[in-house]
């Protein structure tokens, strides 16, 4: 992540978060705070109990206009966070939130598992294929997994399908980028940067686009 100064404190903003837990950082603690259209409290309560710098909103927040709470404040800097999520947005949605971020937040960061190319479609369906391998280790006392894993096979079958659509919908940091030259927002004085990580070998990929402000 980019270091912030000094003199100031950051808070990291994960908006539609899909796992609660903050991410590492060698600048010292900062402060992570979950929101979601849909607020998932009971998870987030028992997450945010295992450390003081985690906490939630409980009212909804829509990442294409975030409340004035989530603002930067009393000289704080704000990153926002999309974890696994900015692909469920269409181009309407994504432009509305980019233009949103762009003029309150100092940062973000879209993070993706997939990536819309033949090496990550590889990837989904051999997590198919490894439902049928793992599945007796970890849910041999459930029926139904065992069930709908080798009977009628609607488990692996979900899995591939939804990883596919999640591909193809997975935007291209070219593709994002030119979200915030049409979004309406100024993009003077952001820096974006982007890249790719390897997280199953040998074709599996994070996907990253980071933005921050000047």
């Amino acid at each position: 992540m980019p270091k912030s100064p000094p003199s100031t404190t950051t808070k990291f903003e994960s908006l539609t978060p899909r796992s609660p837990r903050p991410l590492p950082t060698n600048n010292g603690a900062v402060k992570f705070i979950l929101t979601d259209i849909h607020p998932h409290i009971p998870d987030w309560t028992e997450a945010s109990k295992r450390s003081e710098n985690l906490s939630f909103m409980s009212e909804s927040v829509d990442a294409s206009n975030a409340p004035a709470s989530l603002n930067a404040q009393d000289g704080k800097k704000i990153f926002r966070l999309y974890n696994l999520a900015f692909h469920h947005f269409d181009n309407k949605l994504g432009s509305d939130i980019l233009r949103n971020t762009l003029e309150t937040a100092d940062g973000f960061g879209i993070f993706e598992l997939q990536e819309r190319t033949i090496s990550s479609l590889i990837t989904v369906f051999a997590m198919g294929l490894l439902m049928f391998f793992v599945t007796p280790f970890y849910f041999w006392r459930s029926p139904g997994h065992l069930f709908f894993t080798y009977i009628i096979p609607i488990i692996p079958f979900v899995l591939v399908f939804d990883g596919y659509v999640s591909s193809l919908r997975t935007r291209s940091a070219e593709e994002v980028q030119a979200l915030m030259k049409e979004c309406g927002a100024s993009c003077d004085g952001w820096t974006i940067r982007n890249g790719a990580e390897q997280h199953t070998f040998p074709t599996g990929y994070m996907t990253w686009v980071i933005g921050v402000k000047e």
